[in-house]
């Protein structure tokens, strides 16, 4: 089978591991007609091929995998457990400490002006700031809609003159 192919369909098939021995032998005499990287790699990798292919794979090694497996994932669900356990006592300790360290007299707030129309004032002077604010916040969160809006559109209708031109 070996002659009749090209020396770049052989290392095609052996970079696929599809050759024969016997083939490879062939490749192997036929280098000079590869490129300086395919000798390489074909040396390289022809290095560490398993002399005997009949390597003896053990019956059990199904169930000496899934026991270990099985070892590792009890080690891992034990740490687990002792995390959740360590971080279960922390969160408890820490809920004791602040009901503990929180005062259980809680003060009504003092009133901050003895005269209502001071209190007025200042309610209306508080309200024009965030009437303020909030139009600013408003036309800036509209600048960013329309953007939005925009590059959707102009993203939509380049999809749909890809789409088109496909077609």
């Amino acid at each position: 089978m070996g002659r009749n192919l090209k020396t770049s369909e052989l290392l095609e098939r052996f970079y696929a591991g599809q050759t024969s021995a016997t083939e490879e032998q062939e490749l192997t005499g036929r280098l000079d007609e590869a490129s300086a990287g395919d000798k390489a790699l074909f040396r390289g990798l022809s290095g560490m091929r398993i002399p005997d292919e009949n390597v003896p794979v053990p019956e059990d090694l199904y169930q000496m995998i899934e026991r270990t497996v099985d070892r590792e994932l009890g080690r891992r669900s034990g740490r687990m457990r002792l995390i959740a356990s360590i971080s279960a006592i922390g969160v408890a300790a820490a809920i004791a400490a602040v009901a503990f360290l929180t005062p259980l007299h809680i003060e009504e707030p003092a009133d901050t002006f003895d005269n209502p129309e001071e209190a007025y004032a200042a309610v209306v002077e508080a309200l024009g700031l965030i009437g303020q604010n909030l139009g600013k916040g408003m036309s800036f969160a509209a600048g960013n809609i329309r953007d939005a809006v925009r590059n959707t559109t102009d993203n939509l209708e380049d999809v749909m003159r890809k789409v088109n031109d496909k077609q």
